[in-house]
């Protein structure tokens, strides 16, 4: 059963200004799709656990913070920054 993926605002922006400052803007555009793909098939289990129910998961160039919720199967990008 899959994780329905959702994006805040300001992790939109934060993507947004990652991909305007980079050198490789493509390598930025594959990495959210690898990461969007993860969190669809297994946010629960993705990266690093942090707090209860907030992640970390590591893409380079991106990493994000993720907060999963299980019972309702909802995956929601709280923050994004670059990673090397």
């Amino acid at each position: 059963m899959s994780y329905a993926v959702g994006w805040l605002p300001i992790a939109e922006s934060e993507l947004t200004d990652i991909w305007d400052r980079s050198t490789n803007p493509d390598e930025v555009v594959v990495a959210t799709r690898v990461l969007n793909r993860l969190l669809e098939e297994m946010a629960g289990e993705a990266g690093e656990s942090r707090e209860p129910g907030l992640r970390i998961v590591f893409e380079p160039p991106l990493a994000i913070k993720i907060w999963v919720n299980e019972q309702a199967r909802r995956v929601l990008v709280v923050q994004v920054w670059e990673y090397d």
